[in-house]
């Protein structure tokens, strides 16, 4: 027994050796190699391969604190404060980055822009940061295919944002904030952008001027709101601007005002006063909800009204000139009417309940197809679910309940078939001579559809 002991005693000794030896092994050498021992640390341009502003790397002048003059990436490593008759950060080159690292650039009395461009330059991004108190503009700059994003603007005297961009050139800017700016500078307000500039989820709250607006067509909002502006929430007067997944709520003039082509889709108004959403020619409307506004949608030609809601106006709830198509909308509990529209209107689906004013009124040339309308004419003169002012309109397949008149036409030409009125004082009284309308009767009689 002991002989058999000592012999597991040794295997376990001569295994050890072996693991330790096989450690060693992997080690290498332990001389060092030959030559002198060099250093193995790296410069702060390699840790941070960026440029600090400060009066070394970005000397300023009579017009800037500092100035950007070539193309770099440059960031803040502390707050800056404005002086007097300056600008803070002037741009002065294409192809750079200034990263504000979540840093303020803060104005004083007399100051002029926080950051600013003396001329157009393409591939420029600003972000990260917050600019405040200057006597003019926060950000203005002139930016062709850049960025502007992260950026907090507050209480400067101009235009929180306002980066205008050249024809054929854009600008995207994203995640930005302003509030309270443009109580200083006459017509201005949050962000202003130019045109072909991309905006998205970004806020305008407690601007004096606008919330939103361009300096030329083709821009495109997303996810933006504009809160408590004393003038318009939204305001474009270029061609094919866009607001997608976008809220207004008050705006002192105008939630939303668009140019020839412009559309609204899946947007939400909601304000105690001023207009709600005023468009050019050819507009389209999809998804949208209007609510407790002065005149709720007014329009011009030519447009597209898909599933849209208004309530609540205290005026005319939708108002459209010629040639307008409308599938799917409701109006309700304006004072005005619901609908009021010129020539060639076309109505499929809609509803008009709990107006004051008409339902619906039409001039020449309309259709009317398939629609509820619901105790209209409630206000003290006399009101008509659908009121005809012309002639050459085709009345189908309705359903009238209640209002003064179910159908009141002023002159002949016109079709009306295949309706129904009930609950109306005169359902079928107001219809004039020289109209083509079907059998009516009462229920269960040998003409009744």
């Amino acid at each position: 027994m002991l002989l058999i002991r000592n012999r597991l005693a040794a295997t376990v000794a001569v295994s050890v050796v072996g693991v330790v030896a096989g450690v060693i092994a992997v080690a290498g050498p332990l001389n060092p190699p030959a030559g002198a021992v060099s250093s193995t640390y790296k410069t702060l341009t390699e840790v941070e391969p960026r440029i600090a502003i400060n009066s070394t790397n970005t000397p300023g002048n009579a017009s800037a604190t500092y100035r950007i003059t070539q193309p770099g990436s440059y960031y803040l490593t502390g707050n800056v404060s404005g002086q007097s008759g300056k600008s803070g950060i002037s741009i002065e080159s294409g192809n750079v980055t200034l990263d504000l690292c979540g840093f303020s650039i803060i104005g004083v009395s007399g100051s002029i822009d926080g950051i600013t461009m003396p001329a157009f330059a393409e591939s420029v991004v600003i972000r990260n940061g917050i600019v405040s108190a200057w006597g003019r503009h926060g950000v203005r700059t002139l930016i062709d295919v850049g960025r502007v994003e992260g950026i907090t603007v507050t209480r400067n005297g101009g235009w929180g944002i306002d980066n205008q961009s050249q024809p054929t050139f854009s600008t995207h800017l994203s995640h930005c904030e302003a509030f309270g700016n443009g109580a200083i500078v006459a017509s201005t307000g949050g962000i202003r952008v130019g045109e072909s500039a991309l905006v998205t989820d970004s806020l305008a709250r407690g601007n004096t001027g606008h919330g939103f607006a361009t300096a030329g067509g083709y821009v495109r909002f997303v996810g933006c709101a504009s809160m408590d502006c004393t003038a318009d929430g939204f305001n474009s007067t270029g061609i094919e601007t866009s607001l997608t997944n976008c809220t207004v709520g008050y705006a002192a003039v105008v939630a939303v005002r668009l140019g020839d082509r412009g559309s609204l889709v899946d947007c939400t108004i909601s304000q105690p006063s001023g207009s709600g959403v005023i468009l050019g020619s050819l507009a389209r409307m999809a998804g949208c909800n209007v609510r407790s506004v002065g005149a709720a949608i007014t329009a011009l030609d030519d447009g597209v009204f898909i599933e849209c809601s208004v309530t609540s106006s205290v005026g005319v709830g939708v108002s459209a000139r010629d040639g307008n198509h409308f599938s799917n909308c409701r109006v309700s509990g304006c004072l005005g009417d619901g609908f009021n529209v010129r020539f060639g209107n076309h109505f499929e689906g809609c509803q008009a309940r709990s107006n004051q004013g008409d339902g619906i009124e039409s001039s020449s040339g309309g259709h009317i197809l398939n629609c509820q309308l619901d105790g209209n004419g409630s206000g003290a003169t006399v009101g008509a679910n659908i009121r005809i002012t012309g002639d050459a309109c085709r009345i189908e397949g309705n359903s009238l309940i209640g209002a003064d008149f179910g159908i009141q036409t002023t002159s002949g030409g016109n079709v009306i078939v295949r309706n129904s009125s009930r609950n109306s004082a005169n359902s079928y009284g107001g219809i004039s001579a020289g109209n083509d309308v079907g059998p009516i009767g009462s229920a269960a009689t040998a003409t009744s559809p």
